[in-house]
């Protein structure tokens, strides 16, 4: 019993330690990510997504994914509409996400979009469905973003860095109550049902 009360007060301890991510993201072809987390002061490398080739390293086939069959675990719209509609889910994660940009209190954050969906009522929608994000990510984080719809072409170009710092235990706890919250199971119960 005592080795289970110093694992669980050295995951506390270790939880509350800042960590640090610095992202930097740029899609003008293939997409590329990097990332560099830092836990308190200390640097934990650099991550980035191995490049996607046809060969691994030692010359051997890389493994490739199946295409998934369609129908069984799709979300039909019926389904995503029942979620959306069930009473203060949207507003409650609403409330979730500005504690999490709280959180993690993104500084130097820095987003160039272009994208068109080769369509001028589909991009139309696009902006629509995204201004509230993009008015929340400036209003909260102090982001500086350009958007630009292509209403034209069909094309997709990001470029986009990014800060973070948060401490673990904390981001925990604020996700465990959004969790256990009513508005969050009956959202659940209606999409489950529809």
């Amino acid at each position: 019993m005592l080795w289970l009360l110093v694992v669980l007060g050295l995951f506390v301890l270790l939880s509350l330690v800042p960590l640090q991510v610095e992202l930097f993201v740029e899609v003008p072809g293939t997409p590329w990510v990097t990332a560099q987390p830092r836990w308190g002061g200390l640097s934990l490398g650099t991550w980035a997504p191995r490049e996607s080739s046809a060969r691994s390293a030692k010359g051997k086939p890389a493994r490739t994914r199946e295409p998934r069959a369609r129908g069984g675990g799709s979300v039909s719209l019926r389904k995503l509409q029942a979620l959306l509609s069930s009473e203060d889910f949207l507003a409650s994660l609403g409330r979730w996400l500005r504690q999490i940009l709280r959180l993690l209190a993104p500084s130097d954050v820095r987003l160039r979009l272009r994208f068109g969906a080769g369509d001028p009522d589909q991009t139309g929608r696009i902006v629509g469905a995204f201004a509230p994000l993009f008015a929340l990510l400036t209003r909260e984080a102090s982001a500086d973003l350009d958007v630009l719809p292509d209403f034209v072409d069909r094309t997709f170009e990001l470029d986009a860095h990014a800060s973070f710092r948060v401490v673990p235990l904390v981001l925990l706890a604020t996700t465990l109550g959004y969790l256990s919250a009513p508005a969050f199971w009956r959202a659940v119960g209606r999409y489950a049902r529809a």
